[in-house]
């Protein structure tokens, strides 16, 4: 889009430039606080994979877009994250939809989803050349098919063929799933350097029993004027039924009064429009019946259209989906892995060592989601491979260590931990906090608090450490201490609900109840359905000797958790403390049971 450079528009942009930056200070005090987002410019880092090269950002439906470059090879990219904190569930349901889709020449393809200080970005493919914003001179051009019909540089022949591609890149997303797109317009349709177009923005898409309400009205059919849940493929037949409108006369039509689509059937009918008119007109018809009911059918009557105005000569390049290789499926997997969706991370990881089975990429992350799922020993031999392959494989040596202290193979631990710290002592922090840990596990307080200090030395604004070495100092009976690192954990992360169960013990065993009331109130404000805090809440009752609110709360617990031993225990205790044996003496065999099958003794 063409744009003038004006003085005033250089000191307009100045202006801002000047806010922004007096802002950043106050923006990085309340997002460390957890208030609002991360601030973002130019040479922010994202986990030491991307690094933005645009201070500027784009926005779309439901999210920002991002211009980065991948640091190791210095690859454009764009990372889109959500726009409004509500949206999140959605933004996920969007990255798994782009995650499953193939390099298909029409769809912006996803290479994978990474997540920072608890927000998600998903990475997507730049389409299009990088260029230069002509006033911020930080930004970049990805060329829509607005900006081509704004500026006339489409012809007939071009606006066939991009039809026809449009119809075959939606072919392939109804094969996967799509309902609907909801938000077909040019300015969600990208260009590429050979002049190919790009299908983008799944932010509003609608699947089988999944809708979201929004898109841009001017492009609303009938049905999505009325109820989003009414809309299939046939309502963004209807939307494209206008964007070929725009492309055909080349020009971008100015909101009306009315309905787009009637004023679009209307200028027809008064043979203002150029050609397509057949086709346009059945694409905008008010009853989706009377519509094309497949984009199949549209591209079979675009072609027929084609070659009756320029000639049996037109062709349409037939353009295969690109092969995917290792990395696009490791990328891949590890976008699922961000999303919490593991079985499809460990089937991505999976076929990318099928395809190199010396790709450490893969093996470290697959063993890093072997052991969220708790399966430590494939995990082991997942880092084994990796160490293997690369020596000094830090992560790989860390998070065997983190494998080995679940297997309570602690000896062991410890030494994957200081071989850690030896290759890479800028990860030395975590490092000193899972040792810490192992320590804490052996009864080593005093060492652990130790390992807990280095860390935090290291890094101060670890919350992990702090909520370590304040458990660790509960342990031995430093109250007031560990209240301190519990506060400090809060004061970076407002709602670390651990923290303030922490801190109701700490009140508790020195009698300040109204206090520890206070504290796991705020606990289960955050997680009211945590069976922890439940328990620790039944604890508190316990020890001012309500023992009905008591076992109200252990058994609301173990309602949420029928394997939570604690809550047992306690409701042991109480009955025994009441004189109900005969339910003491169920509920301890209930307890047994569970033990047993957890093997515990």
């Amino acid at each position: 889009m063409k744009q003038k450079r004006t003085n005033k528009n250089k000191e307009k942009y100045t202006q801002e430039t000047n806010q922004n930056y007096n802002k950043q200070e106050q923006e990085k005090n309340l997002q460390e606080k957890g208030i609002i987002d991360r601030p973002i410019h130019i040479g922010t880092r994202f986990s030491d994979f991307y690094e933005v090269i645009s201070g500027a950002q784009a926005e779309g439906g439901m999210g920002k877009a991002i211009l980065c470059k991948r640091i190791r090879d210095d690859i454009y990219c764009v990372l889109k994250k959500a726009q409004i904190k509500n949206t999140t569930e959605a933004f996920k349901r969007e990255i798994e939809f782009t995650l499953k889709l193939d390099k298909h020449p029409n769809i912006v393809y996803t290479q994978t989803a990474i997540k920072e200080e608890n927000t998600l970005y998903m990475v997507m493919e730049l389409v299009g050349k990088q260029q230069k914003h002509p006033i911020r001179q930080d930004w970049w051009f990805a060329k829509t098919l607005k900006d081509v019909i704004e500026n006339k540089e489409i012809d007939l022949e071009t606006a066939f063929t991009w039809s026809i591609e449009f119809c075959r890149g939606m072919q392939y997303l109804n094969s996967v799933g799509l309902k609907s797109h909801q938000d077909i317009k040019p300015a969600n349709i990208f260009i590429t350097e050979d002049r190919h177009i790009k299908i983008a923005d799944f932010g509003l898409a609608s699947f089988e029993g999944i809708f979201y309400s929004g898109g841009t009205k001017k492009y609303f059919s009938p049905e999505h004027n009325k109820e989003e849940k009414n809309c299939d493929i046939r309502s963004d037949i209807y939307s494209f039924g206008i964007v070929m409108y725009e492309m055909f006369n080349a020009k971008i039509i100015e909101n009306s009064n009315e309905n787009t689509g009637k004023y679009v059937y209307k200028k027809i009918e008064e043979n203002k429009n150029k050609y397509c008119n057949d086709i346009i007109k059945k694409c905008l018809q008010e009853e989706p019946n009377d519509r094309y009911q497949t984009f199949v059918d549209l591209e079979e009557d675009l072609i027929k259209e084609a070659k009756k105005e320029i000639g049996n000569n037109f062709k349409i390049k037939e353009i295969p989906i690109e092969k995917m290789e290792a990395e696009d499926y490791s990328g891949k997997a590890f976008g699922y892995q961000n999303i919490n969706k593991y079985e499809q991370a460990i089937k991505g990881y999976d076929r990318a060592i099928k395809l190199d089975s010396k790709y450490v990429r893969a093996y470290d992350n697959r063993g890093f989601v072997k052991c969220i799922l708790k399966e430590y020993e494939q995990a082991i031999n997942d880092f084994n491979k990796v160490i293997e392959l690369n020596p000094r494989d830090v992560f790989a040596y860390y998070t065997r260590g983190v494998a080995k202290v679940n297997l309570r193979q602690y000896e062991q631990a410890i030494k994957d931990f200081d071989i850690a710290i030896t290759f890479h002592p800028k990860y030395a922090y975590a490092v000193y906090n899972a040792r810490g840990v192992i320590k804490k596990n052996l009864k080593q307080y005093k060492d652990a608090i130790r390992d807990y200090d280095k860390s935090i030395e290291l890094y101060p604004k670890n919350i992990d450490a702090y909520n370590n070495r304040g458990l660790a100092k509960f342990i031995l009976k430093q109250y007031e201490q560990a209240i301190k690192d519990y506060n400090k954990v809060i004061e970076f992360a407002p709602k670390h609900p651990n923290a303030y169960n922490g801190i109701t013990y700490c009140y508790l065993y020195t009698k300040q109840t109204e206090k520890a009331f206070e504290s796991i109130k705020k606990a289960l404000e955050i997680e009211p359905k945590n069976e922890n805090y439940i328990d620790t809440l039944g604890d508190i009752y316990k020890y001012i000797k309500k023992y009905d609110k008591a076992i109200e709360q252990y058994r609301k617990a173990i309602e949420i958790n029928n394997k939570h031993i604690s809550s047992y225990n306690n409701l042991v205790e109480v009955y025994k403390i009441i004189g109900k044996e005969k339910e003491a003496k169920e509920t301890e065999e209930q307890l047994q049971k569970i033990k047993e099958e957890k093997n515990i003794k």
